[in-house]
């Protein structure tokens, strides 16, 4: 539906530049591009990774897959691109040892494109949408939130500033980034750490980080790569977002995305799941 309203009503579904016209970023039912994104990626993710136990149809996945590609072509949502590429990435890593086994050789790749970015940061410039390395380096601005939000948090780390708090702190700060952002104003800190530090400080964090603890366990404990992959898709997600914890249409992604990792702890081993079992002789 989202895409169909891209293409037929684009004052419903593209997102607004900053002069008020119409720009070419879908935004969907999610409401913003991020939001829709991400539950593009998260469908990619579930499908590759198998959650569906073999319940579903080869023609349904396929057609399910290639409406979220589009999807993640529509939105222009790096953030959710990358979630769904690390989700995909720690479900191939974990399924068996053969593939654990390429982890080293993965984090040297990772270290080796730090190390070129640091010696010519403009090769950022060819993934950034206006064409300037600067954009990526930020995070499209986020880096100047962040920093606000860390000088906010030292304030009143313990017990934060409340729920929905950020967006009439941030109005009220918005002076102190007029010169990197503009008369832009961040509704939140575009980090899920910071975000609920800022809502009710190291008590909230902590009440967050041991369910999230719980899962990590359950998936060791059941040896099951995709309780893994759907987290690392919500949690590489939540690098740049809140992840669910703000007023608007990304509260059901946090809820469903837990949910869905959570459900998978109580289903049978991932290997029993996908054991070939031989042919049952029929008795004469």
């Amino acid at each position: 539906l989202s895409i169909v309203l891209y293409f037929a009503v684009p004052s419903v579904s593209h997102m607004l530049l900053w002069d008020g016209s119409i720009g070419g970023r879908m935004t969907g039912l999610g409401g913003h591009p991020n939001q829709t994104g991400v539950l593009a990626s998260f469908i990619i993710v579930a499908i590759y990774a198998r959650c569906d136990s073999g319940n579903l149809s080869k023609l349904f996945k396929i057609v399910a897959v290639a409406i979220a590609l589009i999807t993640l072509v529509l939105t222009q949502s790096r953030t959710s691109l990358i979630a769904a590429g690390i989700g995909c990435m720690a479900f191939f890593l974990l399924r068996n040892r053969w593939h654990a086994a390429l982890i080293p050789v993965l984090l040297c790749v990772v270290v080796a494109a730090v190390l070129v970015i640091n010696l010519d940061s403009q090769i950022l410039a060819i993934f950034a949408r206006s064409g300037d390395a600067d954009e990526l380096l930020t995070g499209t601005g986020r880096s100047f939130i962040w920093e606000l939000s860390w000088g906010l948090i030292k304030k009143a780390p313990l017990l934060g500033y409340g729920f929905n708090s950020t967006f009439t702190m941030f109005m009220d700060e918005a002076y102190l980034l007029a010169g990197d952002v503009g008369l832009y104003i961040f509704p939140h800190s575009h980090n899920l750490v910071l975000q609920l530090w800022l809502y009710g400080g190291i008590i909230a964090l902590a009440l967050f980080v041991l369910p999230i603890a719980s899962i990590i366990a359950s998936a060791i404990k059941a040896r099951d790569p995709r309780i893994a992959a759907l987290l690392a898709c919500y949690l590489s997600f939540t690098m740049t977002e809140p992840g669910g914890f703000f007023q608007y249409a990304d509260n059901m992604i946090a809820l469903l995305a837990l949910a869905t990792v959570a459900a998978q702890v109580g289903v049978a081993p991932y290997r029993r799941v996908f054991a070939v079992r031989p042919p049952v002789e029929a008795s004469l």
